[in-house]
């Protein structure tokens, strides 16, 4: 699953999106004709039931973001296992406690890249002010060589993330709300295509008058869906029959595009993501501490 936290890191880096099977089962199974197992369970958990309500929390003020999840003022965390409520004390003791073992590093300071040679990218963003400060390791063109993760660095991120891992035991009973993980329940999809775009004229009906309504995605490339346009829209495509590509904590389908030879594609794989507020989708950027 992938999370669309920050800048987009994968949490697998934290897509890393999120399939939480306890979110229960695909809504196919009760209307129309009846999709095949394996078309259902790949389903399974990427939408809510109907009628479940959204986790939002009060507000999308972040504190930290880092590979395992997302961490809100009001106590929200979100992580790939599921949705968590520390009391809004104990969502500044963690964040304090993270804070503080990236600036005894030299972390959280400013943003900062480094190489990590054939690692995996991984992001942490901490709240600093009313801004979130960057610390971003693995290989990119960015982090080039002649800046290596420092050993003491290192050593850091692995006890943050140690630390966020474990919040459920490290953190004492006064700092928590509900320890309970529970199922995370997305009010809103990122819809997203690989160029060229797909050509809604070119689908079978349903599909086809579902998809123009999200015309602008052939010139903005992608845009936010609400829980029920994205069930819907998903529902087309499996009533004409469109294909279910599976990805990392997305569900994606193959799509024709406009294309009439040459270097252009036939198809686009247009990607569902889950999206958490606080995510770069929804665009915020601030925190509070």
């Amino acid at each position: 699953m992938r999370f669309v936290f920050g800048k987009r890191f994968v949490l697998a880096a934290f897509s890393l999106a999120f399939i939480l099977a306890a979110s229960g089962g695909s809504a196919y199974a009760r209307s129309g004709a009846a999709p095949s197992l394996k078309y259902a369970n790949r389903l399974a958990g990427f939408l809510p039931p109907v009628g479940a309500r959204a986790t939002m929390p009060t507000h999308g003020t972040t504190l930290l973001e880092l590979p395992g999840g997302i961490l809100y003022a009001d106590g929200h965390i979100v992580t790939n296992r599921g949705v968590q409520r520390l009391t809004p004390w104990g969502a500044q003791l963690l964040w304090s406690k993270i804070r503080a073992i990236g600036l005894a590093a030299g972390l959280f300071r400013h943003n900062t890249e480094a190489a990590v040679p054939n690692h995996a990218p991984r992001w942490y963003q901490v709240c600093s002010g009313r801004d979130l400060i960057r610390a971003h390791v693995g290989t990119s063109k960015r982090a080039h060589p002649q800046h290596p993760l420092a050993p003491a660095q290192g050593l850091a991120l692995d006890r943050i993330d140690t630390l966020f891992a474990n919040a459920t035991s490290r953190l004492p009973a006064k700092a928590w709300a509900d320890r309970t993980i529970r199922p995370y329940v997305p009010s809103h999809y990122d819809l997203a295509y690989d160029h060229p775009a797909p050509d809604p004229a070119k689908l079978p009906s349903p599909a086809r008058e579902e998809l123009a309504k999200y015309q602008p995605l052939v010139r903005h490339a992608s845009q936010s869906l609400t829980t029920d346009q994205a069930r819907a829209l998903i529902a087309a495509f499996r009533k004409s029959g469109v294909k279910l590509v599976r990805g990392w904590g997305e569900r994606n389908f193959r799509l024709p595009t406009a294309a009439h030879g040459g270097f252009d594609p036939k198809y686009a794989t247009l990607r569902f993501n889950q999206d958490v507020p606080g995510s770069d989708t929804f665009d915020h950027e601030y925190c509070k501490y």
